[in-house]
């Protein structure tokens, strides 16, 4: 992460962000990762990061301010800054706003990927099933396996 902070602008740096959230395993690794470079804008004091898509959302302290994480018209979390001077975050809220869509449409890619899979393992399930009523149904009854030997 040093290295992403070490970029020389923040619209950059939020970008690398974006690209670098895609390779960690885990949503606690993203919203660890996603705050402690949020936290790095100007301006910024403190930055929490929720992606997940049902979670009770705690009343905003003073000073705080809320973006949700949305993609199309679903919300993957949200996102908690405390602005600590706003005079120095304001020229880089739009950029902060967009690297916000981009970490929303990879919580999005991740909910897709993992409804893939379980669609994938349910049809796998459902086709051992299938094979195994009619291998079941090639066998002769128990009946006549036993006639025949």
């Amino acid at each position: 992460m040093a290295s992403i902070m070490r970029m020389p602008d923040v619209a950059s740096r939020l970008l690398m962000l974006a690209v670098m959230v895609r390779s960690l395993p885990g949503r606690p690794q993203f919203e660890a990762f996603a705050a402690a470079a949020l936290r790095e804008v100007p301006g910024v004091a403190e930055a929490r990061v929720h992606g997940q898509t049902v979670l009770e959302r705690p009343a905003l302290a003073r000073g705080w301010t809320r973006y949700d994480l949305v993609s199309g018209c679903e919300t993957f979390g949200f996102v908690d800054l405390r602005i600590a001077d706003a005079g120095l975050f304001a020229p880089h809220t739009g950029d902060v706003q967009n690297v916000l869509n981009l970490l929303a449409h990879e919580l999005e890619r991740r909910a897709t990927l993992a409804c893939l899979e379980e669609a994938h393992e349910a049809l796998a399930r459902r086709h051992e099933d299938l094979e195994r009523r009619i291998g079941d149904r090639d066998e002769p009854p128990p009946m006549l396996r036993q006639s025949v030997r």
